[in-house]
């Protein structure tokens, strides 16, 4: 039995490789290339269908564009477009805005003082124009009115 013992030689991994695990029969390592990869595409199909549901949203319900926030002057008028989609008229507010495409849209809430001041020339409802801003960003033109950023 000696002989038998000495003859036998278990093999060696080569220098510097671990021997290789294997799963017992009929189980499946959890984590293998093809789940990480199977992992990984899903992800990122969940992350496009997020951002492209997020843009579609933001671009169907309009939004407000930071160009047009802060004051701007026209006709001995000052605008105030402020950043929560509310226009100010001479520190009356007078409206909602929003942008929707090339277009920038008011809906007019007009009432007590307003009222008074602009008499039944007063514009009601949603009302959209076509908007240009050119000057760099100073001169800005709706509807054919220019405004002249403050």
């Amino acid at each position: 039995m000696r002989k038998f013992i000495s003859n036998c030689k278990a093999q060696q991994p080569p220098p510097g490789n671990p021997p290789p695990v294997n799963p017992p029969a009929g189980m499946q390592q959890p984590f293998g290339k093809k789940s990480n990869k199977g992992l990984l595409i899903a992800i990122i199909a969940i992350v496009i269908v997020v951002v492209v549901v997020v843009l579609a949203v933001v671009l169907l319900m309009g939004g407000s564009d930071s160009r047009f926030v802060g004051e701007w002057e026209s006709m001995g008028f000052t605008y105030n477009f402020k950043s929560d989609g509310t226009l100010e008229v001479m520190g009356i507010e007078m409206a909602t805005w929003s942008v929707s495409g090339d277009q920038i849209c008011f809906e007019y809430s007009i009432g007590g003082e307003w009222a008074e001041l602009v008499g039944e020339e007063a514009p009601q409802g949603k009302q959209c124009e076509d908007y240009e801003f050119s000057d760099g960003g100073n001169t800005l033109t709706i509807g054919g009115i220019e405004f002249t950023k403050k």
